[in-house]
Formats: structure tokens, C-alpha cells, sequence
């Protein structure tokens, strides 16, 4: 199961069915006539969080003056 602690295991289908692992906080908001939003929360592991690397290089914080 892909959720660290659930009280339901549809949670931890619905993850499994999205891809998410090691999942602490998942919340699905399902408007009527919009698009359906995901947000998630997890603990990456070392080879997710180094593919943020180049991402994060493409930016720099400033100073709002």
C-alpha cells in the first residue's frame, strides 16, 4: 500500500492507481465542471529529489525591494 497510514484503504488504491508512494497527505478536489485537482504530500527518495536539481538550477531568489 502506497500510504503511510490510512483509515481507509480506498486511499491507498487511489494511490496505487495514481503512482504515488510513501504518501502522508493526498487530497482529491472534484468540482463540478472543472477539471479534478490532486495534491499530494510524500517522502521522496534520494533519486526523486536529485531530479530536481536541473529544475531548480533554471531559478534564482531575489530580493523584493
Amino acid at each position: 500500500m502506497a500510504v503511510i497510514a490510512s483509515r481507509s484503504p480506498v486511499a491507498g488504491e487511489i494511490c496505487d492507481a495514481l503512482g504515488l508512494k510513501k504518501v502522508i497527505n493526498l487530497h482529491l478536489i472534484m468540482e463540478l465542471g472543472s477539471i479534478v485537482k490532486i495534491e499530494a504530500e510524500y517522502y521522496p527518495d534520494e533519486k526523486e529529489l536529485k531530479k530536481l536539481i536541473p529544475i531548480l538550477k533554471k531559478y534564482r531568489l531575489e530580493e523584493i525591494k
